[in-house]
């Protein structure tokens, strides 16, 4: 259904929206179109009324799993976007709040309400005003606060919910306030982990996220303060990292926060442990490239050269050649400088060039 794809942007947002998988094969609505072709079934949606449109998808989207490939809805959502201008933001924000609407309907309605107001503010506030609602489903929350655009007079509704939930909303909402108020997130996030042993893994990833952000965005100043900060993240990354009690989707947080600050402490940190997978070190070294370079040219001590050979023999990066290779001959340590010999060799013959995205977003989030 590429057809589709190519001009219908919000079907790829539906698409992101939900994951892939097995549909359930026993549904009367999925055998009603599985032997249709694509442009059979846009035919006949063509003849059906809004309400009927909304309701097949409706219908299919109870008869998908939570893991289910979805493509199944993508001329449905391609229909409900060629009706963007006869469907009433009245009539999408009602089905938003229907309770009785799946939580796959009520999201494609989200993406088809922001479409159609996409250089409207005024509109778009109106959903802003479903999050003040306490009683209404997080689920659909969390997609609102993820796919809408806040600004400063946001923070305290943002603040609210930060402080308030547990789950991917206070997620989707720090993530959105650390944009617009560093400090308050960070400040909010010093009490999340100075506890976080109580919170839920998806409070402490969006603190550990936008501490990171916080410290590496604080205008580059190098403080007693910042480095403090710093320090403290990165010691409870590793904590985390190395615990048996937290999900590997909360440790690879906990790596990104500490990778994301591109700084000595937090690279050598990476490179010093050996239970890190290698796709993820190979990750870091790509993002921390130029700070490796720093090392080799501040007279690095034999353990920083250490760390940096291993990083080259994880990911041979030509940018580091020759820093690497003027070092390399002064190394007293036998061993050492035969493994950095043959690292650059293997740069010589093998490495690649870094991605230089990193300088330009040094200061910024990936």
């Amino acid at each position: 259904m590429s057809k589709y794809l190519k001009s219908f942007t919000l079907s790829a947002a539906l698409v992101l929206t939900l994951s892939t998988g097995v549909v359930i094969a026993d549904s009367d609505i999925l055998q009603k179109y599985a032997t249709q072709s694509d442009s059979k079934i846009q035919s006949e949606l063509k003849k059906i009324s809004n309400d009927e449109l909304l309701n097949e998808v409706n219908d299919l989207s109870k008869k998908i799993e939570p893991s289910s490939d979805i493509n199944v809805l993508i001329p449905f959502a391609a229909e409900l976007l060629d009706r963007k201008d006869v469907i009433s933001n009245e009539e999408i924000l009602s089905s938003i709040k229907d309770s009785k609407n799946t939580t796959i309907t009520r999201n494609t309605m989200i993406e088809l309400y922001h479409v159609k107001n996409n250089n409207d503010d005024n509109n778009k506030n109106e959903l802003k005003k479903i999050l003040k609602d306490k009683s209404f489903d997080r689920n659909v929350k969390a997609k609102i606060i993820s796919t809408s655009d806040f600004q400063k007079e946001d923070v305290p509704l943002l603040q609210a919910i930060v402080l308030e939930d547990e789950d991917q909303l206070a997620f989707q909402a720090m993530k959105k306030l650390r944009k617009l108020d560093k400090e308050m997130a960070f400040h909010i996030s010093e009490e999340i982990l100075s506890n976080y042993k109580i919170h839920s893994e998806d409070k402490i990833s969006s603190a550990l996220k936008a501490t990171s952000y916080y410290i590496k965005n604080s205008n580059n100043e190098v403080t007693l303060s910042n480095n403090s900060n710093e320090s403290d993240l990165v010691n409870l990354s590793l904590d985390i990292m190395n615990s048996d009690k937290y999900s590997s989707t909360l440790k690879d947080s906990a790596f990104f926060a500490t990778s994301d600050l591109r700084s000595e402490n937090a690279i050598l940190t990476i490179l010093s442990q050996d239970n890190i997978d290698q796709e993820l070190i190979v990750y870091a070294v790509g993002q921390n490239f130029f700070v490796l370079n720093d090392i080799l040219n501040s007279n690095p001590t034999e353990n920083q050269i250490t760390l940096v050979i291993k990083a080259m023999e994880i990911n041979p990066l030509t940018d580091l050649y020759d820093s690497l290779n003027k070092i390399v001959p002064t190394i007293q340590n036998n061993d050492l400088r035969k493994r950095g010999e043959q690292v650059l060799v293997n740069i010589k013959e093998n490495g690649e060039k870094a991605n230089y995205k990193w300088l330009d977003n040094a200061g910024g989030e990936k």
